[in-house]
């Protein structure tokens, strides 16, 4: 079984990540009750931009120890690529205060990684605000140009030139007024 799992690592280690899928594998067959077998084939799901098998295979090793940061870490990192924003801040915020109260040291990649999942999802929210308010100056725009045009089929055209002239133009004016003001 430790045999696997040292393959596997010198697998990983020379960046032959899918043979390293499959030898973690075989280890998670022959003891599917170790939890650093998943933790290591997530790791591998993460660097093939599998993601959400990388989460499946967290989500199993927490199952089997709630403790380990590298699958709360490892399932946050394929959480944000899933644009799971909220979920992937959760487990990596899971992964942060275990690492403090393990007192192991992951330098800044947990909270590089939390400052990166919040970027992306602000950034998110915001492309979506944005989105949404040219669509209401779409909107508003269309409804003030109905408003002129109606505004102009109202004017009498029977009247002297010179005041169903100066109508349309005082619509116009207002028009473009109105434009500006929102």
């Amino acid at each position: 079984m430790s045999d696997f799992k040292e393959q596997g690592n010198r697998l990983f280690s020379e960046r032959r990540y899918t043979e390293a899928i499959e030898t973690y594998t075989s280890a998670i067959d022959a003891s599917p009750r170790i939890a650093t077998y998943y933790t290591n084939r997530a790791l591998c799901y993460l660097k093939t931009l599998q993601w959400s098998l990388s989460v499946s295979d967290c989500r199993r090793a927490i199952e089997l120890d709630p403790t380990l940061i590298k699958a709360h870490f490892f399932m946050g990192q394929a959480l944000t690529e899933l644009e799971s924003y909220d979920d992937a801040i959760t487990e990596l915020i899971i992964a942060h205060d275990l690492a403090r109260e393990q007192g192991k040291n992951f330098g800044d990649d947990i909270t590089g990684a939390i400052r990166l999942a919040k970027k992306k999802r602000w950034n998110a929210v915001e492309e979506k605000r944005i989105k949404q308010e040219i669509e209401l100056q779409s909107f508003m725009l269309m409804l003030l140009e109905e408003h002129r045009k109606q505004k102009l089929s109202e004017v009498e055209i029977t009247g002297p030139p010179e005041t169903t002239e100066a109508m349309v133009n005082r619509i116009n004016a207002e028009h473009v007024c109105s434009h500006y003001k929102s």
